[in-house]
């Protein structure tokens, strides 16, 4: 987020307009995924309609509609998030087809279509970016879908990303795998792992994720998993993300649960 604000103001200072457009949308996401809307909808605020194309107006629109989607505070969200999508159908660059069919799939995930998510998620092309198995291992994480994930175990092998979120993603693919499969310890292990390498590099969101899908596939009534999900309530309540909330519900700790460690 800091990048991308740097970015911003200096391209506002060279009057290049198209990449202070890009460098705001991306301090904006980075900002949903930080749990801070109000900053997020700011950002993308700053501009008026006559001063985008109809490229980045199509783009703010779905980012709007989805920070309504992460609060769970508009019905209509989903629906005018894919409709803002769908102006992208028919883009021919690889990389932001892929970018367009990961959000997407987190759309779709938002209604609880996991399927579609799933196939969008596995639709993305691999050779641009590893975002869509993420996407995907969520979808089968959420509906405890052991033939999902081992399409994605598949897939993972096939690519060529290397780095320390490459490293994670895959760590979180054999945590799901293994709980899905009931080697419970296994899994725990993994997403342990997740987590240590995850904590200094990734956003509120990505590690609150990893840790309700930890309590999810390996069960509240295991400890560890049992404090992941309470540590990812904890950041949900606190940034409002009452539509993830909802979204997570299986990942999370019960009222009761949340009660008794107060």
């Amino acid at each position: 987020a800091a990048f991308s604000s740097r970015v911003g103001d200096i391209s506002q200072r060279l009057g290049d307009h198209g990449w202070t457009v890009r460098a705001t949308r991306d301090a904006s996401s980075a900002a949903v995924r930080d749990g801070r809307f109000d900053e997020a909808m700011a950002a993308l605020d700053s501009f008026d309609d006559e001063q985008l194309t109809d490229f980045w107006k199509e783009s703010f629109t779905a980012d709007r509609a989805f920070i309504h989607l992460w609060k769970g505070d508009d019905s209509a969200a989903v629906d005018k998030a894919l409709d803002a999508v769908a102006f992208f159908d028919d883009v021919a660059d690889p990389q932001l087809r892929s970018g367009m069919d990961q959000y997407r799939a987190h759309i779709l995930q938002f209604a609880g279509r996991w399927e579609e998510a799933f196939e969008a998620a596995m639709s993305i092309d691999w050779s641009t970016t590893g975002a869509g198995l993420y996407e995907a291992a969520q979808a089968a994480a959420w509906t405890g879908r052991l033939d999902w994930i081992e399409q994605v175990e598949s897939a993972i092998s096939e690519t060529s990303f290397r780095g320390r979120l490459a490293d994670g993603t895959e760590l979180l693919i054999k945590g799901i795998a293994a709980g899905l499969r009931g080697e419970r310890d296994e899994a725990a292990a993994r997403f342990d792992e997740v987590i240590e390498l995850f904590e200094p590099i990734v956003l509120g969101y990505d590690l609150a994720m990893v840790r309700a899908v930890y309590a999810k596939v390996v069960g509240r009534d295991h400890p560890r998993a049992a404090q992941a999900a309470q540590h990812a309530h904890d950041w949900l309540v606190e940034t409002g993300s009452h539509g993830v909330m909802k979204m997570w519900s299986a990942g999370l700790p019960s009222a009761t649960e949340s009660e008794a460690t107060a």
